[in-house]
């Protein structure tokens, strides 16, 4: 059994269903995972998920570091607010 749960979405656009991408997430999310997400020259993760739980870079070389911002931003925080 895991304490905690983390997945991490990196995404280079708008999703083809954005109906179904956030019912994914609301359902992962309802079974205890705590869902963050990156949108590589897309805002489209900062309407699906919570301003903490989401980032958005605006080139690939970015990636990385965001990518380590946001995971060691998870696991320091308690297990509060997951993304609905």
């Amino acid at each position: 059994h895991e304490e905690r749960k983390i997945i991490l979405i990196v995404s280079d656009g708008d999703p083809d269903l954005p109906q179904a991408t956030a019912n994914a997430i609301k359902a992962a999310s309802a079974q205890g995972f705590e869902v963050y997400g990156i949108g590589i020259d897309a805002p489209y993760m900062s309407r699906l998920l919570p301003p903490k739980h989401s980032l958005q870079v605006n080139s690939l070389h970015e990636l990385a570091p965001a990518m380590f911002d946001i995971l060691r931003n998870a696991l320091t925080r308690q297990n509060k607010g997951r993304a609905a």
